[in-house]
């Protein structure tokens, strides 16, 4: 799901595009099955490359396996990569801790996961959500534990 809608948007985008996933086997199909312009690699192959976004598009990292990162700690991210964690809980996940802790900016999904939602409810009732109120009542929800 995840995976699939980044890669693609990004391809459309014109990004130049590395996937890195559990097996090589499993990157190869994702880029076969999308036909898009990308080339599967190992962590450490990306970090030394010269990226400037990692997506997290995996589950990795969601309560309550909240102490995993899809990236190795000892690994070190491409120069001036940002970071973007699909995962919204909690908000600040040991991926974006790792991308911090190396000097990156690192994003969380709750936007994602607001927008998306916002997108779902215009598209059944033809009105436009408000996307502040979205926010405050998902952060209120969630309180600490966003």
């Amino acid at each position: 799901g995840a995976a699939r809608a980044a890669v693609y948007g990004l391809a459309q985008a014109g990004a130049r595009i590395l996937i890195v996933n559990r097996t090589m086997e499993r990157a190869e199909h994702l880029i076969a099955d999308l036909k898009v312009d990308a080339r599967a690699v190992t962590h450490d192959e990306a970090g030394m490359s010269d990226a400037s976004l990692i997506v997290n598009a995996t589950s990795v990292g969601l309560a309550p396996k909240i102490h995993e990162s899809p990236w190795p700690e000892d690994v070190p991210m491409p120069p001036g990569a940002v970071v973007y964690d699909m995962v919204y809980r909690p908000a600040r996940t040991k991926l974006m801790e790792i991308a911090e802790a190396q000097g990156k900016r690192a994003v969380g999904g709750l936007g994602m996961l607001v927008r998306q939602g916002a997108a779902a409810f215009k598209l059944w009732t033809g009105v436009e959500p408000p996307i502040d109120v979205m926010f405050a009542a998902l952060y209120e929800k969630l309180g600490s534990h966003a």
